[in-house]
């Protein structure tokens, strides 16, 4: 009994203390070439990657430059990079592991 209580603390507690942690990276097959290569191997999150091209037409336009990365911790965007007019983030997959290391318990 004493274990099953035990267990049962574990799981509720690391439910309540994780942070659900997204990357998502939207680009367009144009700017494909552009695209941040490595954020799969970003630790604590997950990746996620989208066609600009594919997605509805609220979200084509919110986004004013390809390719925008969003971090989204528990469903709220909590920073987003966004291409310059050169079409390339400026942002390194380490400046992005490094914010996503802000909200990792």
């Amino acid at each position: 009994m004493k274990t099953l209580f035990l267990s049962l603390f574990v799981v509720v507690s690391t439910t309540l203390l994780s942070q659900n942690i997204t990357v998502l990276q939207i680009n367009a097959d144009w700017n494909y070439k552009n695209t941040v290569v490595g954020l799969n191997r970003l630790s604590g999150c997950t990746y996620k990657y989208a066609d600009l091209e594919n997605q509805p037409e609220s979200i084509k336009q919110s986004i004013s430059s390809v390719p925008t990365i969003y971090l989204i911790v528990d469903g709220k965007p909590k920073k987003v990079w966004s291409a310059g007019i050169d079409l390339k983030i400026k942002a390194t997959k380490e400046d992005i592991q490094a914010e996503i290391n802000k909200y990792i318990k």
